[in-house]
């Protein structure tokens, strides 16, 4: 794939953060899972081993408008639907401390649905 190539990809994943930070210019960071391609450009050759019954997600850090930084790790794929209910302490934890704590809300909502 060329460079050119890569870049039209890696575009298209970055439009839905920079619509999210947007629309939400209080938040510093946001979860989200990664797609397929996004796991292709950005994790090295070969891909990491993902572990039994996890995805790989991404911490976006909103440094300044129009500069984000990425941060990725494996999570539980039960737990990766709730990616939306992470906040910015959860978030930031996570790229300052180097791995997920997930939230009360998160841990509840997993609970109610006999997810864990």
């Amino acid at each position: 794939m060329s460079n050119t190539q890569t870049r039209t990809r890696q575009q298209d994943f970055q439009a839905g953060d920079r619509k999210f930070f947007k629309r939400n210019p209080d938040r510093q960071f946001r979860l989200r899972r990664m797609s397929r391609e996004e796991v292709d450009i950005v994790l090295p050759e070969p891909d990491p081993e993902l572990a039994e019954g996890n995805v790989w997600v991404t911490v976006v850090t909103n440094v300044e408008p129009g500069v984000r930084v990425y941060t990725s790790f494996q999570m539980m794929r039960q737990a990766s639907v709730f990616c939306h209910l992470w906040d910015d302490f959860h978030c930031g934890f996570a790229v300052h401390q180097g791995w997920l704590m997930c939230p009360d809300v998160v841990a509840r909502a997993m609970v109610n649905r006999g997810m864990c």
